[in-house]
């Protein structure tokens, strides 16, 4: 499963409703611009630490595309 921006969000905050999607992926992808746009946002957040120990935690349950064609084919 391809992550975009608000997913990751969703799990980064707990959101109830992503963790069935989460659980039943083979894997999960996240796009090296989403990973981008993630880390810009939570750079801003009052809440940085736990947002940037969450992510330093989770990356290791995701795979990092590049975008590019087959990506965008996935």
């Amino acid at each position: 499963m391809i992550l975009d921006t608000d997913a990751l969000s969703a799990w980064a905050d707990g959101d109830p409703q992503i963790k069935p999607l989460l659980v039943s992926a083979t894997k999960l992808v996240v796009p090296a611009v989403v990973l981008g746009e993630f880390d810009f946002g939570i750079r801003q957040s009052r809440h940085y630490k736990r947002y940037s120990e969450w992510l330093e935690r989770s990356l290791s349950h995701v795979v990092i595309a590049v975008v590019d064609v087959e990506t965008a084919d996935l």
